[in-house]
């Protein structure tokens, strides 16, 4: 079964969705989609519509793959070169190449790269930044529409995916895509059809169209001298538009007479299928973004994976999914139970023998410490009854034996006995038949006093005398010592 591919797009005043359904051997556009929504329309009437969208192409959470295009407005970008060339290694150092270069700690941004060209002396990319607070932000409204899109592509890193076929740039010179929006323009410098630079302008709502032209050729004026001191000197040679104002006749033609070079209008490659576009309300070339974002899903335009869902706002994988998968997830479950269940057995026949050797020793360690004993029965009980009668013969003799004199527990009663606001410093501790004599220093009269009463307390103290007390010379502490009689 074709595996399906959700691409949406939240930009302008249009929700835009794309479904393509992607096979072993080909990939086909099956549905295009857009609906208009208020410039002030909030979070949740955005998710609504969404939501309601998502449900027309009855869209399956645990199925369906979903992929989303970060507008260029919410996007920053730098044109770096590292010294390496593997994808993987390159990620993990650009947050700290880029941090260098912005006002923001790496902590607070997420990134992806397009590389520019490789050399050498390492690879020249282009990346794109976006601020972790503005992705947040942004995924909410999916939260509330009760999607978890998979990938989430830069505008920029997108729109040029779906037009390539569109632009036609002679060796050694710039093309450019102009994505015009109602009140917003993105500008993507290609060169040999890769992206170098990309940038956004705003406009005013009721800004002329030669007010607009001229601001995005002034831009490009300034994008251009950048590249110069940079030491590219090629100039533009071919402009194309997308966007939802991109078959503006005004527009056009404004831009035309500002940058003196002729215009194309983009038009979507892998679009087939009019009757399949349903609520079209915006200009077909308006798709390019979500297009390319979905191509880029499908891999059928781009080998190098780029997603700016990453670190914390990385989506956690579901065990379930394509119907494929979820036979291969019921094969690697069984495999895992079936490995369980023979680790366990091995586990319990090696624990069966050393159950078995430790028996054998314990046999043997039983028998010198009891050689009067013949008949083993129960090592355990007749081991116990044994010091029962040690125990016995030694509670006779009395607590001399060292054996069984509770020394230790006396010693910890006595350190439980200093009350729990009371600093008393223990200098002499003597431990004799019947008496213990003890000495130290304490905070004032009231305090060892206090501890003197607690040492009375105790069930194995038969009589406590304070045989001296005295104020410290140094301090203003009281030295004590006592003689406890013990009860034998």
């Amino acid at each position: 079964m074709a595996e399906r591919i959700i691409g949406i797009d939240i930009s302008g005043e249009t929700i835009k969705t794309v479904v393509v359904e992607k096979s072993f051997r080909n990939m086909e556009v099956v549905r295009l989609e857009a609906r208009k929504i208020s410039g002030n329309a909030t979070e949740d009437e955005i998710a609504v519509t969404l939501k309601d969208m998502m449900g027309a192409i009855k869209y399956d959470a645990d199925e369906d793959m979903v992929t989303t295009v970060l507008p260029a407005r919410l996007l920053s970008s730098r044109t770096i070169t590292v010294p390496l060339k593997k994808r993987s290694q390159i990620l993990e150092i650009l947050p700290y190449e880029i941090e260098s270069s912005t006002p923001f700690s790496a902590d607070d941004f997420v990134c992806d790269y397009v590389p520019v060209e490789t050399s050498d002396d390492g690879t020249k990319i282009l990346s794109a930044i976006a601020l972790k607070n503005d992705l947040a932000q942004f995924l909410n409204i999916f939260k509330k529409a009760e999607i978890s899109p998979d990938v989430v592509v830069p505008a920029p890193f997108a729109i040029y995916v779906a037009i390539d076929d569109d632009i036609a740039v002679p060796a050694g010179s710039f093309g450019v895509i102009l994505e015009t929006g109602h009140n917003s323009t993105g500008i993507i410098f290609l060169k040999n059809k890769t992206p170098m630079a990309f940038h956004f302008l705003s406009h005013n709502k009721n800004e002329t169209a030669k007010k607009r032209a001229n601001a995005i050729s002034l831009e490009l004026g300034v994008m251009l001298t950048a590249f110069e001191r940079q030491g590219e000197t090629a100039e533009i040679s071919t402009v194309t538009m997308c966007g939802e104002f991109a078959e503006s006749a005004e527009l056009l033609q404004e831009i035309k007479k500002a940058v003196s070079i002729a215009i194309t209008i983009a038009i979507p490659s892998g679009v087939q299928a009019p009757a399949l576009i349903k609520n079209l309300d915006v200009e077909l070339s308006s798709f390019a973004g979500v297009l390319g974002a979905t191509y880029r899903m499908a891999g059928s335009r781009a080998k190098d994976s780029i997603n700016l869902r990453t670190g914390e706002f990385e989506k956690k994988q579901k065990l379930t999914g394509h119907r494929g998968q979820n036979i291969i997830t019921a094969f690697l479950v069984a495999t895992l139970i079936i490995t369980a269940l023979t680790s366990g057995i091995m586990e319990s026949v090696a624990l069966d023998e050393k159950h078995k050797s430790l028996k054998k020793e314990i046999r043997a360690e039983f028998k010198k410490a009891l050689p009067n004993i013949k008949n083993i029965v129960s090592e355990r009980q007749q081991l116990k009854n044994a010091m029962s009668s040690i125990e016995a013969k030694t509670a006779e003799i009395g607590p001399a034996l060292m054996e069984t004199d509770p020394f230790l527990e006396r010693l910890t009663d006595i350190s439980k006995a200093a009350p729990a606001d009371v600093k008393i410093n223990i200098h002499e501790f003597v431990y004799e038949w019947e008496i213990i004599e003890l000495a130290g220093q304490t905070v004032s009269y009231e305090k060892m006093e206090a501890f003197k009463k607690s040492i009375e307390a105790l069930p194995w103290v038969k009589k406590i005398t304070i045989k001296k007390t005295k104020a410290a010379v140094s301090s203003e502490e009281i030295n004590f010592s006592f003689e406890i009689k013990l009860a034998v």
